[in-house]
């Protein structure tokens, strides 16, 4: 796993809240399992990117793509992405719908609860058409449960979200794991459910489906 402070250097320059938030998202994600069992690929589009971290670990500490590509709808946090200088990684501030590339693996973590259950479906499914064969979607999310745990999260979510600013939204639209596997195979994704939480105080889940 790449350290913190090799995550900060790739950065030119990050204010205080910048480092707050990479730090805070750094510490209580388990990054870890997920590069573990992230595929390989050739292209890989990371869908709300927001700072660029999951970029910023996945192209040091396992490298492989040989291209990476954030969107996200945050034009501060994509500024703030557009300071890592590789020549593979690109970020942009861009509605998905209107990205014109295509790729072999999509990420998209702890976005989808902030998007309408519709467009969730269209962004699903989007992605499942744009994949070539074989191709990955990978989505982290926050289970319903244990509810203790989905209570954390939906406090910290309302500061982020409601009172600092911090993230972009207005309201929540979780689903329960049931709910999101229903709606990956329904988009025609073969997928494999995998529980992260254990140590962390949040329910983290994730998705990881193959066309």
């Amino acid at each position: 796993m790449v350290d913190l402070i090799s995550v900060f250097k790739r950065y030119k320059h990050l204010t205080f809240q910048n480092r707050i938030h990479i730090f805070i998202r750094k510490i209580t994600v388990p990054w870890d399992v997920i590069l573990d069992n992230f595929p390989a690929g050739h292209t890989l589009i990371d869908v709300g990117c927001g700072h660029g971290l999951f970029i910023n670990l996945l192209s040091s500490g396992r490298p492989g793509f040989k291209k990476y590509i954030g969107v996200d709808a945050d034009a501060d946090k994509i500024r703030v992405a557009q300071q890592i200088e590789d020549d593979n990684i690109s970020f942009r501030h861009i509605d998905f719908f209107d990205l014109r590339e295509a790729a072999d693996v999509y990420s998209i973590f702890d976005v989808l609860y902030l998007i309408p259950y519709d467009v969730q479906d269209k962004i699903i499914k989007h992605i499942f058409q744009k994949l070539s064969p074989n191709g990955y979607l990978v989505i982290k999310e926050i289970g319903t449960e244990p509810c203790w745990k989905f209570n954390v999260n939906r406090f910290q979510e309302t500061i982020s979200v409601k009172l600092a600013g911090i993230t972009l939204g207005e309201k929540f639209y979780f689903r329960s794991e049931e709910e999101f596997t229903s709606l990956l195979k329904d988009a025609g994704f073969m997928v494999k459910v995998m529980k992260i939480d254990k140590g962390y105080l949040h329910s983290h889940i994730l998705y990881i489906c193959r066309k």
